[in-house]
């Protein structure tokens, strides 16, 4: 058997106990941790939906075993955090859209550039 893809969880309004609940149906899938903006509201929300470990969203970056990172956060937080899980070198899974305005190449996709993970969007906005 392989490995169990450990995932994290960043927000939990609506859509991220809807990725919670299709990630519990995946073999191999973990989810091992659950971000918030306050370690207190992670601590809460985290025991609440069955989740071991809690964060903020800068020390769940710092957790090596962590291999995905599903972002479920309001849209304005979408880049900035997807940027920063992918030079920790993790995978991202991002809620649409990746950005809330058009991103012209280098300056904002150069970082794309630079890394070998995938980077997962339901809708990227028309570039």
């Amino acid at each position: 058997m392989s490995q169990p893809i450990n995932v994290a969880i960043v927000g939990t309004g609506f859509i991220g106990p809807a990725h919670l609940e299709a990630l519990r149906r995946i073999p191999h899938v973990e989810v091992v941790a659950l971000v918030e903006v306050t370690q207190e509201l992670a601590n809460e929300k985290a025991k609440q939906l069955g989740i071991p470990r809690a964060y903020v969203f800068a020390d769940m970056l710092k957790q090596d075993d962590i291999d995905v990172v599903h972002i479920c956060t309001p849209n304005f937080l979408h880049y900035s955090q997807a940027k920063a899980v992918m030079e920790s070198e993790k995978h991202v899974i991002c809620e649409k859209p990746l950005a809330l305005t058009k991103m012209k190449k280098p300056s904002n996709w150069e970082f794309l550039e630079r890394m070998f993970l995938p980077i997962c969007s339901s809708k990227m906005t028309s570039m």
